[in-house]
């Protein structure tokens, strides 16, 4: 009788790893209360897409990456360099509220890096290229960083095909040491950038008090965008095993959190109002907070301090 409990047991524990997926485990459900809307005002941008690299500011302002330190004065105590993913940009980042999405839900002022992103499906060599401007950005920030107030916060949002940018220049475009602490967070959400190396240029990464790198095998974007590349994405299996590739190591220096099991849109960095851990996660580390992972009403604990599902 012991024996077939114990076969039981097993069969039961197979059939839940293989109908759970995400490395076996099921997250828990969302303890939290829903997060009130806020409102975002609407902007009717049409402004051309871009073709060199530029800032941009609401209510849709483009600079010159020689204004990279001009674009910083703000009375907010929270300033979000976002890189976009492919698009029409920066006027989809304006229309569709991505820009004062990030202003209003997390009281920031968001600076875009906008880049040639709307030609091609996925415009890798137009994101590598961008690098070098990418990184003129982040050296006159470095500047800033060194005088500026103790309660300033600032955080590095990069997003989809846009981590490419960032990717690039870590690899290839990394001439200058940067500031420890320039930035509170770096996200590098939805990653486009491929799966396999990605340690080798996260762990360059010596200027940011946390790193978080969040994928999602769900997210349909990475349906699309395999039609422009052939190897798996780091934003659509990240400590995951891809059917038909390798895992690859993880980047000592990050902390990795899956949301397979809690959305699966795309832009998840934005109107989470029917999702309140997404919306806590976030509030969090694009603040330049860092979350508590250990709390159960919002994380799954895959491996403790690296790997982590978001509650769904």
């Amino acid at each position: 009788m012991q024996g077939n409990s114990v076969f039981f047991f097993l069969v039961s524990l197979s059939l839940s790893l293989v109908f759970c997926g995400c490395g076996g485990i099921e997250a828990n459900k969302c303890q939290l209360p829903t997060h009130s809307p806020t409102y975002l005002k609407p902007i009717h941008s049409e402004l051309p897409d871009s073709k060199t690299p530029a800032l941009v500011v609401l209510p849709g302002e483009v600079k010159g990456i020689d204004q990279a330190g001009e674009v910083l004065s703000s009375d907010k105590d929270n300033t979000i360099l976002f890189v976009h993913c492919r698009g029409n940009h920066p006027s989809e980042a304006l229309n569709r509220h991505t820009m004062t999405g990030l202003a209003e839900e997390y009281n920031s002022h968001p600076v875009m890096f906008t880049w040639d992103a709307g030609r091609v499906t996925f415009p890798e060599w137009e994101a590598q290229r961008a690098a070098e401007s990418f990184g003129l950005v982040l050296e006159k920030w470095g500047k800033y960083r060194e005088s500026a107030p103790k309660n300033k916060k600032m955080n590095l949002l990069v997003h989809g095909i846009g981590s490419i940018v960032f990717d690039e220049y870590m690899s290839n475009h990394l001439a200058k040491s940067l500031p420890e602490g320039l930035f509170d967070s770096v996200v590098i959400n939805a990653s486009g950038s491929a799966l396999a190396g990605h340690a080798e240029w996260v762990e360059k990464i010596d200027f940011a008090k946390q790193i978080f790198i969040i994928f999602n095998e769900k997210d349909s974007f990475f349906t699309f965008a395999s039609l422009g590349y052939t190897t798996p994405r780091l934003g659509e299996h990240g400590t995951l095993t891809p059917e038909d590739g390798e895992a690859a190591p993880l980047a000592q220096n990050a902390v990795y959190v899956d949301l397979s099991q809690a959305v699966s849109k795309h832009n998840y960095y934005i109107g989470n109002n029917d999702f309140p851990c997404l919306y806590y996660f976030y509030n969090d580390v694009l603040n330049g907070r860092s979350p508590n992972l250990e709390n159960s009403d919002v994380f799954t604990v895959r491996v403790p301090g690296k790997d982590y599902l978001l509650n769904k």
